[in-house]
């Protein structure tokens, strides 16, 4: 159907998921189950029956919601084009908002509208060289039915960062902000790696959610280095880094740029037997001469590998964690640019230069020899 004479609702359903009420996200709005349906059946009086096929329209769109017992999410748009990418937009925040407060089972807590998410079995048959056939199945996706609960809707009614998100889903996104249009677009590559199987796929589109964040606008500031956006997230996640807290930074997020300022960090501090390793940067990005020094991959090497090499050697376990490490990073993200509207990458790198300038660098002797 194409709409012509302003926005419409356009309606779809959530298959598995409730909600205690209604709750609006950008243009997009969440209803319990049976309210459109209730809806529908009001609009019942302003049918024209003189009109031929008016009456058998709504009988079926009646049929169509009636048969719906779970939530629904509508979006306000022109057309189907329009309605589809503003449900595209929205549902990739949503989700991510989701694993906010799902703390267990997290890749079966995926909720979406039907064509987002599999809620179906892949069967197969077997031939086998002896001759018998046999027929099995495997369950591509295991959904759980979820609710959204008043104290769950409460808690991102009161939260600054939904209400930014919010802010800026609801603008065009020509009107958006630079931090705005870079988050959506960030959250929505964490969500296809969220919803994806494929590994490869899951660690290339977080690493390049983190990059589309995190990243200084070329003109501005010149190419941006992986180590420049771990300098950056490390610095959103390390804690103590609040301006009344007078403490020396550590020297990941002191002014490095390339991957040998890190390598010689490392070597001074190992030389004077201190601990050189700091997590919330190098599990952003590791220079390949310390990764054997180190247990696991960090998220952009593990791109590296995908992208050079054609493959992944992490296995299941180590995917989920550069996932996890990925929307940490978003989140925290997300965090700075709510609590400074109107902020870009370049303000954050001013932040933390001044910081640096304030409180100096922690220096090996410092800090106690490691054990």
């Amino acid at each position: 159907m194409n709409a012509t004479g302003g926005t419409h609702r356009w309606v779809y359903q959530l298959p598995r998921v409730a909600f205690s009420r209604s709750f609006t996200l950008g243009s997009a709005t969440f209803r319990p189950a049976g309210q459109i349906d209730a809806e529908v059946h009001g609009r019942r009086s302003l049918v024209d029956e003189s009109e031929p096929g008016h009456l058998d329209r709504w009988e079926h769109v009646a049929n169509v919601v009636g048969e719906w017992d779970s939530a629904t999410v509508e979006v306000e748009a022109v057309d189907s084009d329009g309605a589809r990418r503003a449900l595209t937009e929205t549902m990739g925040v949503f989700r991510f908002l989701m694993r906010g407060i799902v703390t267990f089972n997290v890749d079966i807590h995926r909720i979406g509208v039907v064509g987002e998410v599999d809620h179906r079995v892949l069967d197969y048959v077997v031939l086998a060289r002896n001759g018998v056939v046999a027929a099995g199945w495997s369950l591509e996706d295991s959904p759980v039915n979820f609710t959204f609960t008043d104290a769950t809707l409460d808690g991102w009614a009161a939260d600054s960062r939904i209400a930014w998100l919010h802010n800026e889903l609801v603008r065009p996104d020509d009107r958006r902000t630079v931090a705005g249009r870079r988050a959506i677009t960030a959250l929505g590559l964490a969500d296809s790696a969220f919803l994806s199987r494929d590994p490869l796929v899951r660690i290339l589109f977080s690493a390049v959610a983190v990059e589309s964040m995190f990243s200084a606008v070329p003109e501005v500031r010149g190419q941006t280095s992986t180590i420049q956006i771990a300098r950056r997230v490390a610095y959103l996640t390390c804690p103590g880094h609040g301006a009344g807290d007078d403490t020396p930074l550590c020297p990941y997020i002191a002014g490095l740029d390339r991957h040998r300022d890190v390598v010689n960090l490392a070597v001074v501090w190992s030389e004077a037997n201190r601990q050189w390793q700091c997590s919330p940067f190098l599990e952003i990005s590791t220079p390949v001469d310390l990764e054997p020094y180190r247990r696991r991959p960090s998220l952009f090497s593990a791109r590296n590998e995908i992208a050079h090499e054609g493959r992944t050697s992490a296995d299941q376990k180590m995917v989920g964690k550069l996932r996890w490490t990925a929307e940490k990073a978003l989140e925290a993200g997300i965090g700075w640019f709510a609590s400074h509207p109107g902020s870009t990458i370049a303000d954050l790198d001013d932040e933390i230069a001044a910081q640096v300038k304030r409180r100096g660098v922690l220096r090996p002797e410092d800090v106690p020899e490691s054990g």
